[in-house]
């Protein structure tokens, strides 16, 4: 299984309960097909640089899990079409495990 990096936007005045609540639900579908969650990581509120679907501002949301490659299209196409979510991109997940040092120049 792959590391993957998940970014979520969501629309506030359109979620039905609260963007925990929906990650909870995102998690559990991630789980069901066989993956697992790493990391979870509320960014809070952002304003947009442009609008999004008429919106300047949303949650964003980081979630770092690892889930076969073969199912991330399944899981992008499950929630394209939520109206709560202005935004979802997934990367392959790249973080150094140790941070990087600089050797001195003699």
């Amino acid at each position: 299984m792959k590391k993957y990096e998940c970014v979520f936007i969501f629309d506030e005045s359109k979620l039905e309960t609260s963007a925990e609540a929906s990650i909870a639900t995102i998690s559990e579908y991630i789980v069901s097909l066989g993956g697992t969650i790493v990391e979870s990581e509320d960014m809070g509120r952002k304003t947009f640089s442009y609008p999004i679907k008429k919106k300047n501002s949303g949650l964003y949301w980081d979630l770092v899990f690892e889930l076969d490659a073969s199912k991330v299209a399944e899981l992008k196409s499950n929630y394209r079409l939520d109206e709560s979510i202005l935004r979802m991109e997934v990367f392959n997940f790249e973080r150094p495990e140790k941070p990087v040092t600089l050797s001195s120049r003699r």
